[in-house]
């Protein structure tokens, strides 16, 4: 977001959005300190000129609706409850208890309330990872050491980048400690291949491409429109040929190929990014969440493709066999929130596991994100179970979870304190290979 003066429009609206946040501050859990929400907070990208002007915004974009905590980590118009109602009516299949429920639980395809802190009674599933991630102290570079595939890609606070191979063992890329200076978050984002071959990350030079099979590496320039100075280094997603990158930039998406060849994407994006609504699904759909439209656009090599109608709110989605996966929510499903599935091309809700959640500590707050799908029946979750009154930020362990949205199945995949959310990466295609 660029720093441009305010109209008088919008002068009036910031003065009645102070009055309103005058009267709800008052609705604050007084458990949640600032230093907590600005530990959650998923701030978006912005010109690093613009640090103060930004930094007053976190406090402004405060605001509670209800008993929910909006925060600038989620669209402020994505808001669970319109003072002035629903832009359109309720659909009229309103969830209610059933008397029967069918073998799984679920009634139109929406499960029983789930409490994240029960999900260590969970088994475990079959894969690749360990039941507990223990990065070592100083591992092996992977230019010395080369792996099959990696599974995992960690940034550790002042250390280089950690990889996890799908072998057991841990590798580091040497050098990523200080790739990135002058940031909130002074940390490489990592983005693994799905074949988790290939790791991309943001730094302050440019995008560095290792080949975690040979240790190879490559840096990519950043464009000149790119490079310019940021609150955060933008959220990069591979394509699914794994030719190019598409980087989330503040200003759109953009298109860079492993050449070096920059090209700006046309899908559409609002000013707090594109990373909260677009998704890409293995077979090449990308698919982009549109707020106001309240609508899903399908885009396929740069033409769109497809669009639907879409009742449902929510952030960080996943794409993968036709589905569309997000941490939502919607006006005829049970409160407070929860992952939920749909189908790209009709907007149709498949799947939804609703999670008491009055504080969005797992929606709005990332403590709970859909990472990709295993399969067409089963999605890979971030989630961390926390409570804001009894618990303080960091002290959550953070969990992989896979979900069977058909059968209601959830299984532990690895747990650890690294947040699986923002600053890791997991290639998903990996989980299952030895």
């Amino acid at each position: 977001m660029s720093n441009q003066d305010h109209s008088p429009e919008q002068s009036g609206h910031l003065t009645g959005l102070f009055a309103v946040l005058d009267r709800a501050t008052d609705r604050i859990e007084p458990s949640v300190s600032p230093d907590a929400l600005l530990g959650v907070i998923r701030r978006r990208q912005v010109r690093r000129r613009n640090l103060v002007v930004a930094g007053a915004a976190v406090v402004v974009a405060l605001i509670v609706t209800g008993t929910h905590l909006i925060t600038s980590g989620a669209q402020p118009v994505d808001q669970r409850i319109d003072p002035t109602g629903p832009s359109t009516p309720v659909p009229s299949s309103q969830m209610t208890a059933p008397t029967d429920r069918p073998a799984n639980g679920a009634t139109n395809g929406v499960f029983p309330r789930w409490d994240p802190f029960t999900i260590t009674d969970e088994p475990w599933a079959d894969s690749v990872l360990p039941h507990q991630l223990d990065p070592p102290a100083n591992p092996p570079d992977v230019a010395d050491d080369p792996m099959v595939a990696a599974v995992i890609a960690a940034p550790l606070e002042g250390g280089d980048l950690r990889l996890l191979g799908i072998d057991g063992g841990w590798r580091r890329v040497d050098g990523t400690a200080e790739a990135v200076t002058g940031t909130l978050h002074d940390m490489v984002r990592p983005s693994l291949a799905a074949d988790g071959k290939l790791v991309a990350m943001s730094t302050d030079a440019g995008i560095l491409v290792v080949d975690v099979t040979t240790g190879k590496r490559q840096l990519i320039d950043w464009t000149k429109k790119l490079a310019e100075p940021q609150d955060m280094l933008p959220e990069l997603l591979w394509l699914p040929d794994g030719t190019g990158i598409v980087v989330l930039h503040w200003t759109g998406p953009w298109s860079v190929g492993l050449d070096g060849t920059t090209t700006q994407l046309p899908y559409e994006h609002d000013e707090w990014g594109s990373s909260a609504v677009l998704a890409i699904d293995p077979d090449g759909t990308v698919v982009v969440k549109r707020f106001k439209e309240r609508d899903l656009v399908l885009w396929r090599d740069g033409e769109q493709v497809g669009g639907t109608r879409f009742e449902y709110f929510g952030e960080r989605p996943a794409a993968g066999f036709g589905r569309f996966a997000l941490s939502g929510w919607g006006n005829d499903l049970p409160k407070d929130g929860g992952p939920l599935v749909v189908d790209q091309s009709t907007g149709e809700l498949v799947a939804y596991l609703p999670i008491k959640d009055p504080n969005s500590v797992y929606t709005d707050n990332g403590h709970l994100t859909p990472l990709g799908f295993l399969d067409a029946d089963t999605v890979v979750l971030s989630v961390a179970p926390m409570d804001f009154k009894t618990m303080e930020i960091g002290e959550e362990t953070w969990q992989l979870v896979s979900w069977n949205f058909v059968t209601g199945e959830l299984r532990r995949l690895t747990s650890g304190a690294i947040p699986m959310w923002h600053h890791a990466s997991v290639a998903i295609d990996a989980l299952g290979m030895r």
